[in-house]
């Protein structure tokens, strides 16, 4: 799992530090997202609320004529209403997971001006849980049920405007995020993001 994100930091800086002689437009900026968790969770006694959470990252944009690629590295913070009925009592507890997602989309400009841009874009995540809290307390994944780490898949729109950006889409969820054995989970979420990029290489 640390391979995938050292990875995706050492392409990040790998470009970044060869952008002047580079042929390629480059751009690096600082993105935040506000996010509307989905989970889906295989057992029907078992009800997970979407609730709002956000992402801060850095992110970098290669781009060859109309198509680009983007390494991301960002953390999140995921949340969620957890209900469900034992022996006739309801219960109802908040959860908060927060991730480092190391992301890798594709994506291409399908309509560009000066100064905008109209663009599609879909790849993978991986998302590596660094803390979680079950009504503000602290839990380990060995507590929790939930695994280390889980993917997604992103796929969206976005829009240039000058060196601002705008992107909305969902991250769909694979595998299963959790442990317990004939049951899944899988962790997806609908996003805004907002992001500035500076150009190292036009």
């Amino acid at each position: 799992m640390k391979k995938q994100f050292l990875f995706i930091f050492l392409l990040i800086a790998l470009f970044a530090t060869s952008a002047k002689s580079s042929p390629i437009g480059i751009r690096l900026g600082p993105q935040a997202s506000l996010l509307y968790s989905q989970w889906k969770y295989s057992n029907s006694a078992y009800k997970y609320t979407p609730q709002f959470g956000y992402t801060l990252g850095l992110s970098l944009r290669v781009k060859i004529l109309k198509i680009y690629f983007q390494p991301e590295l960002a953390y999140s913070n995921r949340r969620s209403t957890f209900e469900y009925d034992v022996s006739g009592t309801h219960y109802s507890n908040a959860i908060s997971i927060s991730t480092l997602d190391a992301r890798l989309l594709f994506g291409v400009s399908l309509f560009k001006l000066e100064s905008f841009a109209l663009r599609f874009f879909a790849g993978p995540t991986i998302s590596y849980i660094i803390n979680q809290k079950i009504d503000n307390k602290t839990v380990s994944t060995s507590s929790s049920g939930f695994k280390d780490y889980f993917s997604t898949v992103r796929a969206g729109v976005g829009f240039d405007f000058g060196n601002w950006n705008l992107d909305a889409g969902y991250d769909f969820g694979l595998g299963n995020a959790i442990k317990t054995s004939g049951e899944k989970l899988t962790m997806g979420m609908a996003f805004v993001t907002f992001g500035h990029k500076f150009h190292l290489k036009k």
